[in-house]
């Protein structure tokens, strides 16, 4: 049973990942090659749609909508229509001899078009039973080989024809529209969506070149960029030339496709990383962009691109501050024998170790100097050391703390207030120390004001407020605070106002104490002694009889009365 419901399972998430695939859909374009022929071209949307056409062809329909710039009534509009006929995959003869052409990146693309339509097929479910595993390995075989079909069929129109993706009309008119429909062919009550497309038979407007091509250089290379122009181009080849332009050879073996996604997208760029010979001579490069028919576009602008000698190889670092109270003096090494190569330092700052850091040197320093003074330093500083080389080669030192001398302790905070909350935390807060050092603050608390304080505390806190919990369980009624400041240096100020914070009170007061009781005819005499406690309010004096239930109340006085409670009384 268990089985059977994991096999379930499994198909139904199969159903699921293919339901938003099942529509059979087609989308077609089309454009003019040459003064007598037009390029019409489709694809799949999908893979159920890819399978239906391998294994049924296209069917082909062509209107005439316009003659010689003259559109046509409806009655001569249904006369033009064409059957161009179906179109179905080329046998693997067929494709044995496309892949067998000298021409090398036909070849290979030809061969990654067969093996996508050619290859094992796909199973719903594998011989290795419905796990999960092998769905998921299915799913994306599936969807490997779709995406690589189509993105074949883009670069190279015969291939495109191959695969019954692509048809070439050269029975056209000059200055004609004509409009075309694909379907699959099948039986037409199978839902499809056909692909449309129209297209006017003027002369043939050329692609545009690629734009903006830049370059970055690296050490025996250099990276190309370009705009990646998705609307016009589905690749792009790159060639360079080697003799300063007289001619140019491709130097990518596949074509350079851009796929748009969300690291990519930050750049919006194209790049090819090619590797050169040398650092000292100029290449040129140049990119011809290729469209879904497989039409090349001129070459772009050329770029002169020179590597970049690799960067310098040594060791340098910050290795000593010298402190003052008022300035501290930074100094690093640097070989000697590497001067030549660079175009001076310069000193940056920061107040964390991370940054971020300012330039504080406020020109290049010499290449043969290996100190800096600052003499407007802050409390806190982090110096890093940068240079470049004459290659334009970025080097900097790791951050190295200084701070001024300095012995003089902050002042302390002021306005120190306090409150306690009915389950014993005590909020406190203060004013910030006026002192431009004042790192942070330590917070301090004694049961007297005049007592011992103890540092609460763990470690300086940054901040003007602070929480600690109490304890209620005791008799006495307050708890003093105060708080220092403390600088870079750890230097404290003297410990501000102490303030007092009342304790809730949740302790009753101790009971009176009944000392003897003496009976006679006339009643009962009882002797007491009040509560010890100082803060009671008021006595209550209560008889219960034995055997019933409830007290009456015999007396009731307030504490602060002369005689609170009698010392004798007789019923």
């Amino acid at each position: 049973m268990h089985k059977l419901l994991t096999t379930i399972f499994l198909l139904s998430v199969m159903a699921i990942a293919l339901s938003a695939q099942d529509t059979l859909r087609i989308i077609a374009k089309s454009t003019q090659a040459s003064e007598s022929e037009l390029l019409v071209r489709w694809v799949p949307a999908n893979y159920a749609t890819w399978e239906s056409g391998i294994a049924n062809g296209y069917t082909v329909v062509r209107y005439t909508v316009a003659i010689e710039g003259h559109y046509l009534n409806t009655d001569d509009y249904a006369a033009s229509r064409v059957d161009i006929g179906t179109l179905t995959v080329a046998s693997e003869t067929d494709w044995t001899k496309e892949m067998e052409k000298e021409e090398e990146e036909h070849s290979q693309i030809a061969g990654v078009a067969a093996s996508c339509i050619f290859g094992d097929s796909l199973n719903i479910l594998p011989g290795g039973g419905a796990s999960l595993l092998n769905v998921y390995n299915k799913s994306k075989e599936t969807t490997t080989r779709y995406g690589w079909g189509l993105f074949a069929a883009d670069q190279n129109f015969t291939v495109a024809e191959l695969m019954a993706l692509g048809y070439r009309d050269k029975d056209i008119n000059k200055n004609s529209q004509y409009v075309y429909f694909i379907t699959l062919n099948i039986d037409p009550s199978e839902y499809q969506e056909q692909g449309v497309t129209k297209v006017i038979s003027d002369p043939p407007v050329s692609l545009p070149k690629p734009q903006s091509i830049t370059y970055d250089p690296k050490d025996h290379g250099a990276l190309v960029k370009w705009d990646p122009s998705e609307e016009e181009f589905s690749s792009f080849d790159i060639e360079r030339s080697d003799d300063e332009g007289y001619s140019f050879h491709k130097v990518n073996t596949s074509p350079i496709v851009y796929t748009s996604n969300a690291l990519n997208s930050l750049f919006s760029k194209c790049t090819f990383l090619d590797s050169l010979a040398d650092n000292t001579n100029t290449y040129i490069y140049r990119i011809a962009g290729r469209n879904v028919f497989g039409q090349i576009s001129p070459p772009s602008d050329t770029i002169h691109v020179k590597g970049q000698p690799p960067r310098l190889d040594f060791i340098w670092q910050v290795d000593e501050v010298i402190e003052t109270e008022h300035s501290v003096t930074v100094k690093w090494v640097f070989p000697v024998t590497l001067e030549s190569q660079i175009n001076g330092f310069e000193v940056w700052r920061g107040t964390k170790q991370e940054g971020p850091f300012v330039k504080i040197s406020s020109s290049t320093i010499s290449v043969n100097i290996r100190s800096f003074q600052d003499n407007s330093p802050k409390p806190s500083n982090y110096y890093v050391i940068k240079t470049k080389d004459t290659n334009n080669y970025g080097y900097a030192t790791f951050s190295y703390l200084g701070q001024p001398k300095d012995n003089t302790p902050p002042v302390a905070p002021v306005s120190v207030t306090g409150v306690c909350s009915s389950t014993g935390l005590v909020k406190l807060t203060w004013r910030k120390s006026t002192s431009s050092d004042a790192m942070g603050y330590r917070v301090f608390t004694a049961n007297v004001q005049s007592g011992d304080y103890q540092q609460i505390t763990s470690v300086w806190i940054q901040d003007t407020t602070f929480t600690w919990e109490v304890n209620l369980n005791t008799l006495t009624e307050d708890v003093w605070f105060g708080v220092k400041a403390i600088d870079y240096r750890q230097n404290q100020s003297v410990m501000s106002t102490p303030v007092r914070v009342i304790r809730p009170d949740i302790i009753p007061p101790s009971p009176p104490i009944i000392k003897s009781v003496v009976t006679s005819g006339a009643g009962v005499r009882f002797v007491f002694e009040m509560s010890s406690s100082t803060d009671v309010v008021s006595y209550r004096f209560e008889r219960k009889r034995q055997g019933i239930p409830g007290w009456t109340s015999l007396l009731h006085n307030t504490a602060q009365s002369e005689h609170p409670l009698p010392a004798q009384s007789e019923h």
